[in-house]
């Protein structure tokens, strides 16, 4: 059953990009535990809750001052600001202390977010890494195996062009470390292969070979959450600007100015 204090996950208010619930379509390939997957999507989680709850705060706490607190009386023209038209507004006397409160709820959900971000970048890295080593022979070193490396090579590259590839891809299918391996770690031109080629065959490698594809659907899953929470981040930055009271400089908000500095020994 939900938790009756747990705050929504999807505010009218609120840009659907900061909602948590954006990464749900990543939830299955990315929620297998003790993975570089799952901890990156627990970081991602707790960057999206934080973005979402930081501005749903800001905006009720924004909403319960504007309608409770006493006007002061004053009334200021204001241009043109946040897709809001032009005229006067009634101050309140919360503007400074609402501002405040609100920059430093926004630079605490930025130093959380940016902590989870980089946790993020971490799995990408972690993953990244895994995914190479499986695709080398752990005993390429071995006087043998680099002859028989050699000759696959050569062999590759008296292929015609089109078979080099098709012969290739049979050997990542059939988990074929030796061939993928041998084919891999080298340069391309000893295998009849250019740069971009060598290239997409990698990719390929990564995405089939039986020992690295479930790795390499992680590996996409999480670099999509890491794209989601940057998206999320321009519109908690978008969001939190909206918000802000107006910035004042009116007579009465200088003249309490010169009377707190006369009080305090200045002028």
């Amino acid at each position: 059953m939900p938790n009756e204090n747990e705050k929504p996950t999807i505010r009218a208010d609120l840009p659907l990009a900061v909602s948590p619930m954006m990464l749900l379509p990543h939830r299955s390939v990315l929620d297998k535990p003790g993975t570089p997957g799952s901890r990156a999507f627990g970081a991602a989680e707790v960057a999206m809750r934080t973005m979402h709850d930081a501005l749903g705060d800001m905006t009720d706490v924004k909403k319960y001052v504007t309608s409770t607190a006493t006007p002061t009386g004053e009334v200021v023209h204001l241009n043109s600001r946040n897709g809001e038209p032009a005229g006067n507004y009634q101050v309140n006397g919360q503007e400074e202390s609402l501002r405040e409160a609100m920059s430093r709820s926004f630079g605490r959900a930025g130093e959380v977010v940016d902590r989870q971000r980089k946790a993020i970048e971490a799995s990408v890295a972690d993953i990244e890494k895994s995914i190479a080593a499986k695709l080398v022979n752990p005993n390429a070193d071995k006087t043998s195996v680099s002859q028989v490396a050699s000759e696959i090579r050569e062999h590759v590259k008296s292929m015609k062009p089109g078979d080099r590839t098709d012969f290739f891809h049979r050997a990542v299918m059939d988990g074929d470390l030796e061939t993928v391996a041998a084919i891999l770690d080298a340069s391309p031109f000893v295998s009849g292969f250019d740069r971009k080629q060598h290239a997409e065959l990698r990719i390929f490698a990564a995405q089939y070979f039986p020992a690295t594809k479930g790795e390499f659907e992680q590996l996409g899953a999480v670099r999509a959450v890491l794209s989601k929470v940057e998206s999320a981040g321009g519109a908690f930055v978008s969001k939190y600007a909206d918000l802000q009271p107006p910035q004042l400089k009116s007579g009465k908000g200088e003249a309490a100015k010169k009377i707190a500095a006369l009080a305090a020994g200045g002028k």
